[in-house]
């Protein structure tokens, strides 16, 4: 009798092993699966916070694969300026026109800076005589300006000079009264 325990033992033994590798078999099967499922909700939700302009500077590193460190000197700012958890509106507050141009995906050029400003010193002309009795202080507009209604509407400018020239003529409105949206 000692020997048919012994072959029951052996054969739960057995069966035991065979259910361990089925199971890891099965676990190395779907972790592939279960990694990259888990891998879109991820980049669902961060493409997400970018739309609706909560993801964090942390987000937007990591969205480039970038740590955050090299991200704040790809866009010539420090520690002191925008911390992991700043939101991305805050973020692009602080970018110079130059660096906003990079991070709105658009090419920055002098001449296209100077081009922009005759366009908008034409425009706050004509914004001048219709409003007589409002007189703003004009704002010098260079590389480094960080108002955000000018850092838009100079990327506006820039994507419509990049559309005109590959599908033809675009007209834009420097002054447009319009927010940026969250990129």
């Amino acid at each position: 009798m000692n020997n048919n325990k012994k072959k029951a033992d052996i054969s739960v033994v057995v069966m035991v092993l065979v259910i361990i590798a089925v199971l890891v078999l099965g676990g190395f099967a779907v972790a592939p699966k279960i990694k990259d499922t888990m891998a879109v909700r991820q980049a669902e939700q961060l493409s997400e916070r970018m739309q609706n302009g909560t993801a964090t500077v942390e987000d937007l590193a990591n969205s480039e694969g970038m740590q955050f460190d090299e991200y704040l000197a790809k866009y010539e700012l420090k520690a002191d300026d925008v911390t992991k958890d700043t939101n991305m509106v805050d973020f692009m507050e602080k970018l110079t026109l130059k660096n906003y141009c990079t991070f709105a995906g658009v090419e920055y050029s002098d001449e296209a800076l100077e081009e922009y400003k005759v366009l908008a010193e034409t425009a706050e002309d004509a914004d001048e005589d219709a409003k007589e009795d409002e007189k703003e202080e004009k704002v010098e507009i260079t590389a480094d300006t960080t108002d955000m209604a000018t850092k838009y509407g100079f990327a506006q400018y820039l994507y419509a000079k990049q559309q005109e020239e590959l599908n033809g003529p675009v007209e834009v409105d420097p002054e447009a009264e319009t927010e940026p949206e969250a990129e």
